[in-house]
């Protein structure tokens, strides 16, 4: 069948009668649009009327067939004489009819979506009487997917996702199984979504809305397929951030709060799985405590080369890196869609709409600039969440963001409270949580050995300086204005950042303590365990302050406290402690090494729980860190550990050895020093048993080091004195300048000491008692020797290791045996 007009074929109707479908052709000039979406040919859906003048073609309503079907509009009204074609087309351009028109499946007009809207608004005020949180969710799902799909556009299925989303958010979901229809409709409301966003019809905000309630949805049910959809929408948002810039586009710009909506759903829905620091994800094993199943170590071969091992460089990563969040050689079509969305949003952020995410002169950085504290907050998390950064862009992008938040901190102290009229200065309006996330995120990235420069340090300072130490009048001016996690989140800033900020330090635990004395319940079990562990982690003792020294023994009677009032097997976990805090609570407690009766009841408790994991399986980091805390507390503190059962002390045993044995790699800087030993003529083992950089033996009546003999198979003999080299780099510190005065005076010249990490004074005092003496080489010491001194690194070595008496280099050059002075100065300090 022809469509004709004054003698002038403009499409052609075709059908096959054998299987009954319907092709359509698109000739001549004549406004036809061919939604053909892929698949296999559709079913019979299409019936024209009596006349090939008659209004367009009936789609069918059926949502499982949409995709297929092939729509053919006409543009002659039926009502009118045919004569006037060219009229008509005009007024067709004029209407833009190329768009897609509202008879196409999920292509509705405004006003029929907003019908089709207020529907899924309405059902979603009579779901909210079902008790059931997944009912409710559910009937606002499938009343999207009972309407004809003529009548829906994208932004319907958006309002059905969020406000189901919203609706779970409402209502108590714990305790309640998920249930099977909820999952199979948002499923296909997904899919349906899913060939939306591969044709590109939803807008930027639409995806961003979609990618928030989809996150959403995800919190309460881990199990749904939105690996692929969120990767559309990445895509999607890339190209709609690489055009934003060009004149000739006519699309919206992408705003900074639909971004950063953007940013947090895929953080929240698809984390990082290595946790800050971490070489690898967590490892999970079934405790067993059989001793017929419990291998015996093989010995070792006295043959074995166990002094070669691996050198690799400083700045090398683990190979075992999440696949999505990787930067693999920098090659950037390796990476993840979702990872270069996170850089795309870099670079639009920095710069404010695509330029590189390098600092220009003016300091240009408009969608910074232009977001609220609280989505700055947003997008700091996100980053840190996701793990997303290692790239300039994303590096640069973090360190843009921490100065526009210290310079906003900076001018909310200069500005007046309350302007003219007695309203309140916008500048001033800035809430603890969203700061100190900033922090917590640039600690983070701290943790991951990732470069931000000093914009944490900074940062700390103007929150020093803004509640801390201040002598203003406003309440929300002082510490005592921050809620419990917030003290606590900022102190877990600090400790993965490694700042020694003594004065936010103190005044943080003084605070704590100060609650503690008057409601032990002010904290959390969990928020407590949390300021013990970054207490350790800094290696806070009372050299440090003397709040240092009590608040152990507070946090261990608060939590006792908590204990107290449920008595059950499992009071722990009741109370929040669950295995990481356990673990946590054991390491730290032993790093802080205060012990009185509270400490020793409290250890006993984390022991027998630990002992005893409900689900009968164990983390293996956790398991390391109780064999740490049981290896010293059986000396330190035996009351302590004496109801650990055997089997299960065996058993942390074991998984500590397994883990020594693993295959070590070194830094060069180690490598450096092996190669320096070798040419004083030191014998010495790389990786050592129990992590030791550097194992030399020396017989009871040698003096100097250089006397060492090898092999080191019989290292522990009765006649042996065993001395372990410890190269300790950055990461085995706090930073270098923990504030602004400090970071002045390093570039005055003047040297600051950093302190020791808890982890690295518990691997010292571990060795010392398995019988080691620990010998350190700092790498603040050794850096200070040029790469291409050799003698100069010998005559270093000597004083350290007390290597020889005497080293002749020349005939004139000889250096003569001096122990390092107390403060370890040297020629180059």
């Amino acid at each position: 069948m022809n469509l004709t007009g004054r003698n002038k074929c403009y499409g052609r109707l075709s059908s096959d009668t054998s299987s009954c479908k319907w092709t359509v052709v698109a000739i001549g000039t004549l406004q036809l649009i061919n939604i053909c979406m892929r698949g296999s040919n559709v079913d019979a859906l299409i019936c024209p009327s009596h006349s090939p003048w008659s209004e367009t073609l009936r789609v069918s309503q059926r949502t499982e067939s949409y995709h297929q079907v092939t729509t053919l509009y006409s543009t002659i009204s039926p009502n009118k004489p045919t004569g006037s074609i060219s009229a008509q087309t005009g007024r067709i351009q004029r209407s833009r009819i190329n768009r897609v028109s509202s008879n196409a499946p999920w292509a509705a007009d405004y006003i029929t979506s907003r019908r089709t809207q207020d529907i899924i608004v309405q059902s979603a005020a009579a779901a909210s009487e079902n008790s059931d949180p997944f009912q409710c969710a559910q009937i606002i799902l499938q009343t999207l997917l009972n309407t004809p799909a003529t009548k829906c556009n994208p932004a319907n299925i958006v309002c059905a996702l969020t406000l189901s989303a919203k609706t779970l958010g409402e209502k108590k979901c714990a305790g309640v199984q998920v249930s099977l229809e909820y999952r199979q409709t948002l499923t296909e409301i997904i899919n349906v979504l899913q060939t939306l966003v591969d044709d590109n019809k939803p807008s930027p905000r639409q995806l961003c809305n979609a990618a928030w309630a989809i996150a959403k949805h995800v919190e309460h049910d881990k199990s749904l397929p939105i690996e692929e959809i969120f990767d559309s929408i990445a895509l999607r948002m890339i190209e709609h951030l690489k055009t934003m810039r060009s004149q000739s586009e006519q699309r919206k710009h992408v705003q900074t709060g639909e971004l950063t909506m953007l940013l947090w759903a895929i953080a929240s829905a698809k984390p990082r799985k290595s946790p800050p620091g971490w070489e690898r994800p967590p490892q999970f094993e079934k405790i067993s405590l059989d001793n017929q199943r419990i291998l015996k170590r093989k010995s070792k071969n006295k043959n074995r080369e166990d002094h070669l091992v691996t050198f690799v460089s400083d700045d090398d990563q683990s190979d075992e890196m999440d696949a999505e969040d990787d930067r693999v050689n920098g090659n950037n079509s390796s990476w993840s869609a979702t990872a270069r969305l996170f850089d795309a949003a870099a670079i639009a952020l920095c710069r404010g709409e695509g330029a590189a995410a390098i600092q220009s002169p003016k300091n240009d950085m408009s969608m910074l600039k232009s977001c609220t504290w609280k989505e700055l907050s947003n997008i700091a998390w996100s980053f840190a969440a996701r793990g997303a950064y290692g790239t300039k862009e994303s590096d640069a992008m973090m360190s843009f963001l921490a100065r526009e938040a210290t310079r906003r901190i900076t001018l909310a102290m200069r500005a007046p409270p309350t302007l003219t009229g007695g309203t309140r200065n916008k500048y001033c309006k800035l809430l603890p949580r969203d700061v100190i996330q900033i922090a917590w995120a640039l600690g983070i990235m701290d943790s991951d050995k990732a470069s931000n420069g000093n914009a944490l340090v900074h940062l700390v300072d103007a929150i020093n300086e803004y509640w801390v130490d201040n002598k203003s009048n406003e309440s929300y001016r002082h510490l005592s204005y921050l809620r419990g996690a917030d003290l606590v989140q900022l102190c877990v800033a600090l400790a993965h950042g490694r700042l020694d900020n003594v004065s936010v330090l103190k005044a943080i635990y003084e605070e704590a303590t100060g609650r503690l004395r008057k409601s032990p319940q002010r904290f959390s079990a969990a928020e407590l365990s949390i300021l013990l562990w970054a207490q350790a982690r800094l290696n806070l003792s009372e050299s440090q302050g003397s709040v240092f020294g009590e608040f152990p023994s507070f946090a261990c009677r608060a939590i006792l406290n908590q204990i107290a009032i449920d008595e059950a097997d499992d009071a722990l976990h009741k109370i929040g402690l669950r295995s990481q805090e356990q673990a946590n609570l054991a390491w730290s407690l032993t790093v802080l090494n205060q012990f009185d009766e509270h400490v020793t009841l409290l250890l006993q408790h984390v022991f027998q729980a630990s002992a005893s994991q409900p689900d009968g399986s164990i983390q293996l980091e956790h398991a390391h860190q109780l064999w740490q805390a049981y290896f010293i507390l059986c000396e330190d503190l035996p009351d302590a550990v004496k109801f650990v059962p055997p089997k299960f002390s065996k058993y942390l045993e074991r998984k500590w050895n397994n883990e020594k044995d693993r295959t070590k790699k070194s830094s060069s800087r180690h490598k450096a020093i092996s190669k320096t030993l070798e040419l004083l003529g030191i014998a010495h083992e790389n990786e050592y048993q129990e992590d030791v950089d550097v194992a030399i033996a020396l017989s009871d009546t040698t003096s100097f080091t250089s006397q060492a003999q090898m092999p080191m198979s019989a290292l522990g003999g009765d006649n042996e004195h065993k001395i372990a080299v410890e190269f300790d780099g950055p990461y085995h510190f706090t930073v270098m300048a923990s504030t602004g005065d400090e970071l002045a005076q390093v570039e005055n010249g003047v040297k600051i000491q950093p302190r020791v990490l808890g982890h690295t004074a518990l691997k010292y005092k571990m060795l010392k008692k398995k019988g080691w003496t620990v010998i350190r080489i700092p790498y603040y010491e050794w850096d200070k020797i040029p790469h291409w001194a050799s003698m100069e690194r010998q005559r270093y070595l000597q004083r350290c290791l007390k290597t020889h008496q005497e080293i002749q280099f020349s005939e004139v050059d000889v250096s003569q045996y001096q122990a390092l002075p107390q403060t370890r100065h040297s020629r180059f300090d």
